[in-house]
């Protein structure tokens, strides 16, 4: 959905618009981040207390289902504090998710088996959870992820040694939404939309029945459409599809 706002401004900021001294869309795409974030997630998440100073921070002081900002995290100290855990590094802060519901990993065990049996993997690269991708200097950790081999990179530490954090942009991104993750996604989607990715899809497992919202990237923007039944299929990996009611019962249609 697009909403066109008019404002009346000061001619004097209007000539500052006209002349480009001002990004007017980086300023508006900040503050809508802003606001998501102090809104949403910081209420759908718990503040972890910061360590005294003598102290350097350790992934044990963010509990699951915390938080803690720690603004301008390089990837070195990224890797050093973030486990086999689920963690994300979103708008300056470092996020511990609460563990997968039992549907959650169902859901995403059956995405993983469609993919691998549908896609050529000579071709096609399948990463699922606890694999970041940058973003900026955002680390997003998607439950499911489709690359192009020959485009398959990760980002340099400053040693020039491989991390395990993905640059490449994916061809398709799948995250399972829960009530508890709806504010992080809404978030990671514009986080998605600047990465580039083609196709988005959230699967929102918290719906009677299960809706697959499905983003798929037209104009600098991602043009939505909701499934409640029948076949999803990618449109950028037309040999990858699932049935909407498959995902209800992912354990007992392989």
């Amino acid at each position: 959905m697009v909403v066109e706002l008019r404002v009346k401004i000061p001619k004097r900021l209007k000539e500052r618009l006209e002349s480009g001294q001002i990004d007017i869309d980086s300023v508006v795409q900040d503050a809508l981040e802003k606001t998501a974030n102090e809104s949403d997630v910081r209420n759908a998440l718990t503040e972890a207390n910061q360590p005294p100073e003598c102290r350097r921070i350790e992934a044990s002081d963010i509990p699951p289902g915390s938080y803690m900002k720690l603004p301008g995290l390089s990837i070195e100290e990224y890797e050093r504090m973030t486990d086999e855990s689920s963690w994300e590094y979103i708008e300056g802060m470092l996020i511990h998710h609460s563990p997968e519901s039992n549907l959650h990993n169902a859901i995403l065990n059956f995405l993983i088996y469609r993919a691998k049996k549908a896609l050529d993997p000579h071709r096609y690269i399948v990463r699922a959870s606890r694999i970041a991708l940058s973003i900026a200097s955002d680390k997003p950790e998607p439950d499911f992820m489709v690359f192009d081999k020959d485009d398959f990179r990760k980002v340099k530490r400053k040693d020039g040694s491989d991390s395990e954090i993905i640059d490449s942009a994916p061809i398709l991104v799948i995250e399972i939404v829960s009530d508890s993750s709806k504010a992080i996604d809404e978030i990671k989607r514009q986080k998605y939309l600047s990465k580039g990715i083609k196709e988005f899809w959230q699967v929102a497992m918290h719906a009677s029945p299960i809706i697959v919202k499905v983003h798929d990237l037209k104009l600098g923007a991602y043009e939505i459409k909701d499934y409640d039944k029948g076949e999803v299929r990618s449109r950028h990996l037309p040999d990858f599809s699932v049935n909407v009611e498959d995902l209800s019962n992912p354990d007992g249609t392989r």
